[in-house]
């Protein structure tokens, strides 16, 4: 029984934040250093993150912009490196369908330089609008 007295209010408070004393302010702190970081000038970035206190990220700001001037944080980012999406069995052969769910005609993909028949060329929708200006 003094087992389950401990579930109750465990489950009850299970789903409560905590507020952990000077939590807000290392977390403006650690906005402004980001944003000094990301090369924003301590205005701007005041004014993306209005429910931060204004002195801690500029506090954290100020704390970036030492370790910049100091060489220890580099602000010169690269632009990553290009992403090459390559198809999952690898490179096609000559001859494989292009498209995955492309379905290959029975018999194997035609010898080049040979052209599809008509029927298969043209779905039946297109021959109707043909038929009509016959006359």
């Amino acid at each position: 029984m003094k087992k389950l007295a401990w579930v109750l209010p465990a489950l009850l408070l299970a789903g409560c934040e905590f507020e952990i004393p000077g939590q807000k302010a290392k977390d403006a702190a650690a906005m402004g250093y980001a944003c000094r970081i990301s090369k924003k000038s301590p205005e701007q970035c005041m004014r993306e993150n209005p429910n931060f206190s204004q002195t801690a990220v500029l506090d954290g700001w100020r704390e970036a912009d030492k370790d910049v001037k100091d060489k220890k944080v580099d602000t010169n980012f690269s632009a990553p490196p290009p992403v090459v999406i390559k198809p999952a069995g690898g490179e096609k052969k000559e001859g494989e369908a292009a498209a995955e769910g492309e379905k290959l005609p029975e018999g194997g993909p035609p010898p080049e330089g040979e052209k599809k028949p008509e029927a298969e060329a043209k779905p039946a929708e297109a021959k109707a609008p043909e038929a009509a200006k016959g006359h």
